[in-house]
């Protein structure tokens, strides 16, 4: 069990906070261990502070630092002892969502991230968003933290790794929410941090958090920016609810009934259909440009 009282807070930038264990400052102060990692957090915490959204501020992404092993595996409550997750200690006010980071990675690792990399990273940091919003909706936090990169930020319409796994995504390999809550996100596949963002949990979750948000545009007359702020707001509302009665909330914000929403795939064959008209215009805009 962690104890907060062995670890030293501070911040190291202005959107990054790190608590260390007291047995690590040294190391952190004199042989700059962590260097690229909070060159690399850093960067990618400002691409999201820059988005168009009303977010709490001031923005705060906090990582614990925890040693690689059996410790960290007991701190996120995961069969994993190194990488990053997210963990329910706070050391933030406005953002009480932590991620953890083993030592080993955190002294060693994030040199020069490739582009996969930076979206998984990406996706880890946008928990700690929706942390400062809701935290008990069920895996609907996975889907906003797809949402945030390959969606608000863009990166769907360059990675065509993941554009090539949702084309052959087929119906009968869709998960419903309620089964994703029920089971958990690794119940159908094994756990994968190079291709997490291709599993089919996660690209299930990812559609349809995706045709969520395109039915919040249409119905309420919002851009991708401002509906995420509606959903962020509306999902504080009601995080503290009940079950059943945040699932219906959830539902009616769309106007959908709740067996759709939750049970269904309508919303993931949708975003899938969305993902599918992303790759036509690319594929038009590549022809035009060739034809000039």
């Amino acid at each position: 069990m962690i104890q907060i009282k062995d670890y030293k807070i501070f911040d190291v930038t202005d959107n990054i906070r790190i608590a260390l264990k007291n047995n690590m400052i040294e190391q952190y102060n004199i042989n700059a261990i962590g260097k690229d990692f909070v060159k690399t957090m850093d960067k990618l915490a400002n691409n999201i502070a820059n988005l168009p959204i009303n977010f709490k501020q001031p923005l705060c992404f906090s990582f614990l630092i925890v040693p690689t092993g059996k410790e960290f595996s007991s701190t996120v409550g995961l069969p994993i002892e190194e990488g990053m997750c997210e963990a329910p200690i706070q050391l933030d006010k406005n953002y009480p969502l932590s991620l953890c980071v083993d030592y080993n990675w955190f002294a060693n690792g994030f040199k020069n991230p490739d582009f996969q990399s930076r979206i998984g990273l990406t996706h880890e940091l946008a928990h700690v968003i929706h942390g400062g919003y809701f935290r008990n909706l069920g895996q609907i936090s996975e889907g906003f933290a797809e949402l945030v990169p390959h969606y608000l930020m863009g990166y769907e319409e360059r990675n065509l790794k993941h554009q090539k796994s949702i084309t052959s995504f087929q119906e009968e390999n869709m998960l419903s929410m309620t089964f994703l809550n029920q089971k958990g996100m690794f119940a159908v596949d094994e756990m994968d941090g190079r291709e997490t963002q291709q599993l089919k949990s996660y690209m299930s979750v990812y559609l349809w958090m995706l045709a969520y948000t395109k039915r919040v545009e249409n119905i309420y007359g919002l851009n991708k920016f401002d509906a995420t702020n509606f959903m962020l707001n509306e999902f504080s509302k009601i995080d503290n609810y009940n079950w059943e009665d945040k699932t219906k909330a959830v539902a009616d914000i769309i106007r959908m009934p709740k067996d759709d929403v939750m049970n269904g795939l309508i919303l993931q064959k949708e975003g899938k259909q969305h993902i599918q008209t992303i790759i036509i215009n690319q594929k038009l805009k590549q022809h035009n440009c060739l034809s000039i």
